[in-house]
């Protein structure tokens, strides 16, 4: 039995059939993309810790835990250690690379009403992207003060947020619907279509990641299949993503202050889009990510 998808209350009420289940001699494994709920409790609403706590006492009583990245095998260990230390001993724990690679044929289709607004600061290489749920740990909160601060220093760059709105972001969704440059150098797509994800992972400068906590980044690693730049912040698992892709940079969080003047420095170094299919663009496909699970099911 393979637990694929995060079921943090549908699992535990199966707990007992789950262990029927192991007790008849089937292997039980689930894969585990994150435990930021555990970890990083601060950024998700009240009650979400106990409801993921309880799905991860269940899953820790299975064969093996097949997780998203290093970053996140490694948390994983560290709270059976805390909370279970007694399963260290008969759970294993694996690893396996996600795929990246985005079919054009399975993709959603559609034009925001700011297309062409957003297309033209892409041709003049004036666009960068942030692609993510509106969130408290994903930085949004944070990026959009350091582009008030280019924007009042009379700088051109502009930002587009790519993604559904979240939890416990209010005052943050009315900080970026009334900013002075909503609409003109500030866009939120927040039903956008993968035709068009892909279209700004193709044309737009670069791709700003300031989350501060992850289990992995998906935006980063589709963005490689057009060897898009990358500005991430310095956290582990972008490290480690980093090992694999080559088109990062890596800023150290701080004021604002600091962060433009990183951005400024990695921005003039671009070379936008000249020579991007060069640049270092890998595609995993999902075919093979598969078979890198099936190894360590198997295993």
């Amino acid at each position: 039995f393979l637990g694929l998808d995060l079921q943090p209350i549908f699992t535990p009420g199966r707990k007992k059939l789950l262990m029927e289940m192991g007790a008849r001699g089937v292997r039980i494994q689930f894969v585990v993309y994150d435990i930021l709920p555990l970890t990083h409790r601060e950024y998700f609403s009240p009650g979400v810790y106990n409801h993921f706590f309880n799905w991860f006492e269940t899953i820790s009583l299975s064969e093996k835990l097949l997780c998203i990245s290093e970053n996140t095998k490694k948390e994983v260990e560290l709270f059976l250690k805390v909370f279970f230390p007694e399963r260290l001993k008969k759970i294993k724990l694996r690893s396996f690379l996600l795929g990246n690679e985005i079919t054009e044929t399975d993709a959603t289709k559609g034009q925001p009403k700011d297309a062409e607004s957003i297309r033209k600061l892409m041709r003049e290489n004036k666009l960068f992207a942030m692609v993510g749920t509106i969130e408290p740990r994903k930085g949004h909160e944070e990026l959009l003060k350091v582009f008030d601060l280019l924007w009042n220093e009379g700088e051109t760059v502009a930002i587009v947020f790519v993604g559904k709105i979240g939890w416990e972001v209010d005052s943050l969704v009315k900080e970026i619907r009334t900013n002075k440059m909503f609409g003109n150098r500030l866009f939120w797509l927040d039903n956008c279509s993968d035709e068009f994800l892909l279209e700004i992972y193709k044309e737009a400068s670069g791709l700003l990641v300031s989350s501060l906590a992850e289990g992995y980044s998906l935006p980063i690693v589709e963005s490689q299949n057009f060897g898009m730049p990358v500005f991430a912040r310095d956290i582990p698992v972008f490290r480690e993503i980093g090992d694999v892709y080559e088109n990062i940079t890596f800023y150290r969080g701080g004021k604002p202050e600091d962060i433009a003047r990183q951005f400024l420095a990695w921005k003039s170094s671009l070379n936008m889009r000249n020579n991007r299919e060069n640049n270092g663009s890998k595609t995993i496909c999902w075919k093979k990510a598969t078979k890198d699970l099936q190894k360590i099911i198997i295993d």
